[in-house]
């Protein structure tokens, strides 16, 4: 964990934060706790469930980041968006074309990286 930390990136300890610090939910049992390894903030899984290489702060390999901009795409080892620390969203690293826009209310595992066991 600590080890692609950069001197850059302050590391929210889990004492300071009882909410996502995007949506406002509250940390529980079933609300798990998940530090961005951009900004090192303290998010839901909802709102941090991307990953990503992060060139900047050298790290190679692919590492859990906010939705609340961090999960902005890299080309070529440079950060796609100009301006602040940690842009606003400006596009989504999934095409929405010819998705439907009604909400299932189940959701098929896919892969490993869908299942979180909570630190088991």
């Amino acid at each position: 964990m600590g080890s692609f930390m950069s001197a850059r990136v302050r590391w929210v300890p889990d004492e300071e934060r009882t909410h996502c610090a995007d949506c406002g939910k509250k940390f529980s049992l079933l609300v798990r706790r998940h530090h961005c390894r951009r900004c090192g903030d303290i998010f839901c899984k909802q709102c941090a469930n991307v990953f990503r290489k992060i060139p900047e702060l050298e790290v190679t390999e692919m590492v859990r980041v906010c939705n609340r901009g961090c999960d902005i795409a890299y080309d070529d080892g440079v950060y796609s968006s100009v301006g602040s620390a940690v842009p606003a969203r400006t596009a989504s690293p999934v095409s929405s074309v010819g998705k439907s826009k009604k909400k299932s209310k189940s959701k098929a595992v896919t892969s490993s990286s869908d299942l979180d066991f909570g630190g088991l």
